[in-house]
This record gives structure tokens, C-alpha cells and sequence, in this order.
């Protein structure tokens, strides 16, 4: 059974260093607003274990923009990749969003997940760039007000 919490950022570290950090240290997993009150982080347990996170942070996509959410760290352990589990995080954050009355939530991709992304409505808005030491990404976003 998945059930998707909020829960502050310690808990979710763990993940973050398994999936996205891979041969750093648990210190390279805290990212800048991790604690700033707007921010916030969800985990995915399947039962009792945390199988996935993300979080969402309140943050500019452009000047033009009222409201707009960064989702980052956005990661599901391997072994319980492609059972839904991404796809429930994105729902309950995309959800989030909305509650917040936000126009749009947008993020760095990874090249090997864009796809995944545009399955969920999500469009590429940038060249490809590398983020160092953690490799090649797109800005993608979705706006969720029209």
C-alpha cells in the first residue's frame, strides 16, 4: 500500500544520496531552501518503507510569473522504479501546486527522465546544460493555472 506524507528533509536525504547523489556524501544532499518554510517535501512509503521523495520549492520561473514552485530531488529507489511511484509523487505535488493557487511548476530534468515528464504534460524550455558532477538536464514546466 502507497501512502505519500509530507515529512521535513532529514527524512528524506537517504533517497536523495541512493538516487540522485550517488559516491557523494549525505552532506551534498541538502539543497539551498530545503528549510525555508515554504518549502515543502513529500516521501512515498510502500507500507513503512520510504520508497521515494521530492520537494517542492517556492521560487521564480521568470519575472513575469506570480507563483511558481521548483520541484526538486525527485527520486524513487531502484528497485521499486516503474510500479507508479514517480507518477503518484508528481500527482501529490502537481496537487500541492494547485492548492497553492501557483501558475506553474517547473524543474531541471535529468535527460533520462524527460520522457517520463512529458507523458505527464510537461514541456522542454531550455537547451540542455550540465549540472556538474551530476550531468546533462532541461528546464521543463507545466503551467497548471490557464
Amino acid at each position: 500500500m502507497l501512502r505519500i506524507d509530507s515529512v521535513e528533509a532529514s527524512e528524506i536525504l537517504d533517497i536523495r544520496l541512493a538516487v540522485l547523489r550517488k559516491g557523494m556524501r549525505i552532506e551534498d544532499c541538502h539543497f539551498e531552501g530545503d528549510n525555508d518554510s515554504s518549502t515543502c517535501h513529500l516521501v512515498a512509503k510502500d507500507h513503512t518503507k520510504a520508497v521515494g521523495c521530492c520537494s517542492l520549492m517556492k521560487k521564480d520561473w521568470s519575472e513575469n510569473e506570480n507563483l511558481s514552485y521548483q520541484l526538486r530531488g525527485m527520486a524513487v529507489l531502484e528497485p521499486h522504479q516503474g510500479r507508479g511511484i514517480g507518477a503518484e509523487l508528481l500527482r501529490a505535488a502537481e496537487g500541492i501546486v494547485r492548492d497553492k493557487n501557483a501558475e506553474l511548476i517547473w524543474f531541471n530534468a535529468r535527460i533520462g527522465a524527460v520522457n517520463f515528464y512529458q507523458k505527464f504534460g510537461y514541456e522542454i524550455v531550455s537547451d540542455e546544460f550540465e549540472i556538474s558532477g551530476v550531468g546533462p538536464h532541461v528546464k521543463m514546466l507545466k503551467r497548471l493555472l490557464q
